[in-house]
C-alpha cells in the first residue's frame, strides 16, 4: 500500500505490504524519480513478519518507487519494487 501504479491527492502516512509467508525484510527503500531516498521509520525490528508497515517522512508531489528485499522463512532471497505518484 500503496497500490501499484497508484495516484494519490495526499501523501500516505503508511507504506504497507502483505506477505503470504512470514519475511525479514532486510532492506526498504523510498526513493523519488530522480533517486533522492525519502526516511522511512520502521517498528519491525527486522523481525520476520506477514505484514510489514512503515511510516514515510514528508513527502510533495511527485512519483515515488519502494524498493524491498528480504528473505523468506525457508531462506529464499526475495525482492520487489512498487510505484506510485502524488499528484497536487
Amino acid at each position: 500500500m500503496p497500490a501499484d501504479g497508484a495516484v494519490l491527492d495526499a501523501a500516505p502516512s503508511v507504506i504497507a505490504m502483505t506477505f503470504d509467508q512470514p519475511m525479514r525484510l532486510t532492506l526498504i527503500r523510498l526513493v523519488t524519480s530522480d533517486g533522492a531516498e525519502v526516511e522511512l521509520t520502521r517498528t519491525d525490528g527486522m523481525a520476520p513478519l506477514t505484514e510489514f508497515e512503515a511510516a514515510p517522512a514528508e513527502m510533495g508531489p511527485g512519483a515515488y518507487t519502494i524498493e524491498w528485499r528480504g528473505l523468506a522463512s525457508d531462506g529464499h532471497p526475495m525482492d520487489g519494487s512498487f510505484s506510485f505518484r502524488i499528484v497536487e
